[in-house]
């Protein structure tokens, strides 16, 4: 399984998720709905989203990936370029990953609104 695969529904549901407790702790359930279906809010998030997923990729992993195998916990794993990046590990597909998990913020929100 691709890492994108396992990433972008973790990164679109925590980021989704994560206001739900307080806004329902403190707001009726019309009110929340109201924010889940509203399109301003879900253009925000999407964006937020986006702009997160992209500084993900571009994180750094080598010097971690390199320091792990000096460590011994990864035996047999080659040293790294120490610019790899979470992106690069995920593939040429990866560079998509932001835009497309943006793109399926509104409708997820809506469900969650609708249901």
């Amino acid at each position: 399984m691709s890492l994108h695969r396992v990433l972008a529904p973790l990164l679109v549901s925590a980021v989704a998720l994560a206001p739900l407790p307080a806004m329902a702790k403190d707001a009726p359930l019309g009110r929340v709905v109201e924010e889940l279906t509203d399109p301003d809010r879900q253009d925000a998030l999407a964006g937020g989203l986006e702009a997160l997923t992209a500084a993900l990729l571009d994180l750094k992993v080598g010097p971690f990936m390199n320091a792990i195998e000096r460590a011994g916990h990864a035996r047999g794993m080659r040293e790294v370029d120490p610019d790899t990046t979470l992106g690069d590990l995920a593939g040429p597909d990866a560079r998509n990953l932001p835009r497309a998990m943006a793109d399926k913020v509104p409708v997820m929100m809506d469900t969650m609104g609708a249901m």
